[in-house]
């Protein structure tokens, strides 16, 4: 879901032929680097240990390898795949305003995958669910005569989850998004508030510290209840969205994207 929506995310901002690679890029490296950066640095701290198995953490190299993905932020392999997509973005893009066969480039993709480390965690293997947010955005606009599309993602999800099916998850996923981007159900009002609004902002910094040395900590010094942690976790990811990840993405961004104070 996370790739999907990326794929999705990143057609509807940057899919241009005006699109500057290097303006891109660095609005991406704000957007990603400085928080996982800070947090990686801290985690290495903690654990007493530096090397190379830092530097592979910090410049994402990490997940390109079966031994090494799970160090350091574990869940953080999975950015080493975000930032493949990202570099490959602009010309999967062109690909697409060119032919229609680049259609197929996931299909060849997951094809070529020899072993499970690569058709799970890497691009190769997760081609085809980046494929299927560039191909909801540019659907968005072309309204379907079917008022069910929430419903429908929803419960194709329930089904992965009791059948796991890895290529149908990216399939319910568009399905899901599609409908809260058109349709008005109580689901779409409920993530339109503020609440919800913030822990979306929230929500990366969410993701670097739910498993790994802040969490540990929480759990050792507070509290072990899964319900305590999570609400510990999120004050602790909406206190890093205000103090560290948004002034640092400031800072990076180019100086005309800046948000004027």
């Amino acid at each position: 879901m996370f790739f999907v929506l990326s794929g999705f995310l990143i057609t509807v901002r940057y899919d241009s032929e005006q699109l500057s690679f290097g303006w891109y890029m660095q609005k991406r490296f704000a957007r990603i680097y400085p928080l996982y950066f800070l947090l990686t640095t801290l985690t290495f701290f903690v654990a007493g240990e530096w090397g190379w198995i830092y530097i592979a953490n910090i410049t994402f190299i990490k997940g390109f390898s079966d031994e090494l993905k799970f160090t350091g932020i574990s869940q953080g392999w999975s950015l080493t795949v975000e930032e493949t997509f990202y570099v490959l973005a602009p010309m999967v893009f062109l690909a697409i305003r060119k032919s229609k066969l680049a259609w197929f480039i996931p299909v060849a993709l997951v094809l070529i995958c020899w072993n499970n480390f690569v058709l799970t965690y890497t691009f190769l293997g997760r081609s085809f669910d980046f494929f299927a947010g560039i191909f909801l955005a540019k659907a968005w606009q072309h309204k379907v005569a079917f008022k069910y599309f929430t419903w429908t993602g929803i419960a194709g999800l329930i089904v992965c989850l009791v059948f796991p099916q890895p290529f149908l998850v990216p399939v319910v996923t568009v399905a899901l998004m599609y409908g809260l981007l058109n349709e008005r159900t109580w689901l779409h009002r409920l993530l339109s508030t503020p609440p919800m609004q913030l822990f979306g902002k929230s929500s990366y910094a969410f993701y670097l510290v739910h498993i790994g040395v802040m969490a540990l900590w929480l759990s050792k010094v507070i509290s072990s209840n899964p319900l305590v942690l999570f609400v510990l976790l999120n004050a602790v990811s909406i206190a890093l969205y205000y103090t560290v990840e948004r002034p640092l993405r400031q800072y990076f961004l180019p100086k005309n994207d800046r948000i004027k104070p």
